[in-house]
């Protein structure tokens, strides 16, 4: 197999970099089928799986005009069903992903688009084969196996970008492909569940994936409650089991190694998919209740008080207008005539009237209080005493009536 392909690559490069289209795509086409006969001769190994993948990226990098790149990523991505076995199959998806992976940090803006796009024919093409075979679980596990291995490995060299646009088509293209129970979409969704456990992948790769996917589908299901509002028909799409998406990422939140801020961002999750599993629409805007009721008069009263403190407002502003035009006309002309105080007088702002009347209130004297009469009780006592001072006067002479004697 080895000496086969070594042989014909050299050819094939050569037809496949050729500058006429029209011979690109003659050896697409040779190629096509001689991937087809080897298949049946030989199964593919990864060597042989990652010359061919990298050099179908390079056709691929080359090709510059718009159209002629949609064509060729058909092309390429249909060369997934050429082969014979889904072991050769899962080879075909994960090299073609590593591929992208290592070129990826180096794409520029002019070639950015056509690899964005195929990428998502990739993955529709792996869901659509999935589709043909009923989603069965075993081969199912293993082509997502080949997709984090390549894709979602723990490695620095896959650029998170990759990952955010994987994660952000995801959805689409599985509701394109179709045909899954609501257990199906859940077992799928598990893939990602898995991720997010993983206590060594970044937080931009935890926020992207509960964003693109779980928020996504929340999303979803708030806009088929808003065109049932609004008497639209509602688009058939992915039907999925939010109470067993909620139990899933419970149970991710729940485990002792997440770090707490994203359990907190889990428990979030969960409560809004609590919400969907309800039959509510769980992104509803609820409007705060009112701490005080106004009554519609109250509301009218206040109204009417607001508008003639505006026009209270308004009279004060004009008539600092005049009084600035009269000041700046004196002093243009340049008279000598000494004006009255009140044209040139700022007019107070209530705010300063209010102040002014409680000074007058504080500055009025204080009313004395009448005093108490005295009780009877008192009264005889201060007879008695008055008595007693009579008597102790009359027998105690004084000094000087003594020295007269």
């Amino acid at each position: 197999m080895d000496v086969d392909l070594e042989s014909v690559e050299i050819v094939f490069a050569q037809k496949l970099a050729s500058g006429e289209p029209a011979t690109r795509r003659r050896a697409l086409n040779t190629l096509r089928d001689w991937i087809t006969q080897q298949s049946k001769v030989k199964a593919f190994d990864m060597a042989d799986m990652t010359r061919l993948t990298q050099g179908l990226h390079y056709v691929l990098w080359m090709q510059d005009k718009m159209l002629l790149q949609e064509e060729l990523s058909d092309n390429i991505c249909s060369f997934f069903m050429n082969f014979e076995t889904d072991q050769e199959r899962q080879l075909f998806v994960k090299c073609s992903f590593t591929s992208l992976a290592k070129s990826w940090h180096n794409i520029d803006k002019w070639r950015v688009d056509k690899f964005l796009l195929h990428l998502r024919k990739l993955i529709f093409q792996l869901f659509k084969h999935l589709a043909s075979i009923k989603w069965k679980k075993a081969l199912r596990d293993q082509y997502f196996a080949a997709i984090k291995e390549s894709i979602f490995t723990n490695s620095t060299h896959v650029s998170d970008g990759l990952k955010f646009h994987f994660c952000s088509l995801f959805l689409d293209e599985l509701d394109k492909a179709g045909g899954l129970s609501k257990k199906q979409v859940s077992n799928i969704l598990q893939f990602f569940v898995d991720i997010i456990k993983e206590k060594s992948i970044s937080d931009y790769l935890f926020n992207t994936i509960l964003k693109e996917c779980f928020e996504t589908i929340l999303h979803s299901l708030s806009e088929d409650f808003a065109a049932k509002e609004n008497g639209e028909e509602i688009p058939a799409g992915l039907e999925f089991d939010y109470k067993a998406i909620g139990k899933m990422l419970f149970d991710v939140g729940k485990h002792p190694d997440v770090k707490s801020a994203r359990r907190k961002e889990l428990y979030k999750m969960v409560k809004l998919f609590d919400i969907a599993a309800k039959g509510k629409d769980p992104l509803a805007f609820e409007a705060p209740e009112a701490a005080i009721y106004l009554a519609a008069e109250d509301i009218e009263k206040a109204a009417d008080e607001l508008i003639k403190q505006e026009e209270e407002n308004r009279e004060e502003r004009q008539l600092h207008r005049t009084t600035r035009k009269k000041r700046s006309a004196a002093t243009l002309v340049g008279e000598d005539i000494e004006l009255e105080k009140k044209d040139f007088k700022t007019p107070k702002t209530k705010a300063e009237l209010k102040i002014d009347e409680l000074k007058n209130k504080v500055k009025k004297p204080m009313k004395k209080k009448p005093k108490k009469s005295l009780t009877p009780k008192k009264i005889e006592n201060t007879e008695a005493t008055s008595k007693v001072t009579k008597s102790i006067t009359k027998k105690t002479p004084t000094r000087r009536s003594t020295r007269r004697k």
